[in-house]
């Protein structure tokens, strides 16, 4: 597996390729294009790792071929605003995607991420899991939706986005969509909002861990469901070290 940020040899122009049997992890240094498609072909694999600290706008549009995997991580850490929309599109039979997501807001800051999974043919699999916190006056959005087509029998879809509101003024805008033409499917979908919990934190703090330290502590197994699926260790790694900065802010 070749490992590292994107460079000529994986995209020209504004496309990024991974061929036929192929195997990519990348995590960019901030040099992913605004526009970017993504081309997988048959039996290739992309575990592609964005994170954003700084304000800008994303559009990712990925196409998949027969027997594909492909794991998109968006980690929104940092910027007043960002917006990200993507959009995959299943086109292969027995193609997976995971399209997963953290997004940490605070003080005016405002982060929307929009995604469209696309099952074009049959016995595919797809799953979006979010986890989003906002603290102070800060917004996060997620708008998630799953279309499967009257082809694309045997299909296996899973979305899930769960919320924390760590301030009274915080907000937060989530919706959830199934659309589904086909009679043999698994689909599922929920949204949830919440705040840290009393309890969990009486528990820590009763073993002498300090306010700020287990609201962090929290914060993280929070958000940890998504940092587990990263299957390059090192890229985890440099995620779960960057959220935990995040967080301790």
């Amino acid at each position: 597996m070749a490992c590292g940020g994107i460079t000529e040899r994986h995209i020209q122009g504004n496309t990024l390729r991974v061929g036929a049997g192929q195997s990519l992890a990348l995590m960019p240094d901030g040099d992913i294009p605004q526009d970017l498609r993504v081309e997988v072909q048959q039996q290739a694999q992309l575990d592609l790792v964005v994170l954003h600290t700084d304000s800008r706008s994303l559009r990712l549009c990925v196409s998949q071929a027969e027997d594909s995997r492909v794991n998109l991580f968006l980690l929104t850490l940092g910027g007043d605003e960002v917006a990200q929309s993507v959009r995959v599109d299943l086109c292969g039979a027995r193609a997976a995607c995971g399209v997963f997501g953290v997004s940490a807001a605070s003080r005016s800051q405002r982060y929307s991420s929009e995604v469209v999974v696309n099952h074009a043919a049959a016995a595919c699999r797809s799953e979006q899991l979010f986890r989003q916190v906002a603290d102070d006056s800060a917004v996060v959005s997620f708008e998630g939706r799953v279309v499967v087509a009257q082809d694309a029998q045997r299909t296996d879809a899973r979305q899930s986005c769960k919320t924390l509101l760590l301030s009274e003024a915080a907000r937060v805008h989530t919706l959830p969509h199934l659309e589904i033409y086909a009679d043999d499917v698994k689909c599922s979908h929920g949204a949830t909002v919440g705040q840290l919990s009393d309890e969990a934190l009486f528990y820590l703090r009763s073993r002498g861990v300090g306010l700020a330290q287990a609201r962090q502590l929290l914060l993280l197994g929070f958000a940890d469901e998504v940092v587990q699926k990263i299957s390059a260790e090192s890229f985890r790694a440099s995620v779960a070290d960057l959220i935990a900065q995040k967080f301790s802010a």
